[in-house]
């Protein structure tokens, strides 16, 4: 992310998938000042090891949130389709499906009870 921005560091990073071990790095994607927000990890129990430097010295804030407008998602995922010509999301996203297999598209990602799934990171496509 550093490298993509010219070494700054996204405004906004967030997890929507709940899987607790991207967190870390999702705050070190961070800019100075820059938010982390968890929407994701619902799951009681789930743990991450964080070193919490990173926070202080950055000026980083984690934000989580429970509940948000049902219309959140469709724009969000709008304002990435409007911006992928300046962000090289093909890099980032390892698998893609279509909005009609997304039923495929969690049961492949699954990591649970599995040693290991292909997907490290994947996008509906619109």
């Amino acid at each position: 992310m550093r490298k993509w921005t010219g070494g700054v560091g996204a405004d906004v990073a967030c997890d929507f998938v709940g899987f607790p071990q991207v967190i870390a790095e999702g705050i070190e994607m961070l800019r100075s000042g820059g938010t982390y927000l968890e929407i994701g990890t619902i799951s009681r129990g789930a743990k991450v090891e964080l070193e919490p430097s990173l926070l202080v010295w950055g000026s980083k804030t984690i934000v989580g949130v429970i509940q948000y407008d049902p219309g959140t998602i469709p724009r969000a995922l709008d304002f990435l389709v409007r911006n992928r010509v300046r962000w090289p999301f093909d890099r980032l996203i390892s698998h893609t499906y279509p909005l009609e297999n997304i039923n495929q598209a969690f049961a492949d990602s699954e990591w649970h009870a599995k040693e290991t799934t292909s997907i490290t990171r994947a996008a509906l496509a619109p």
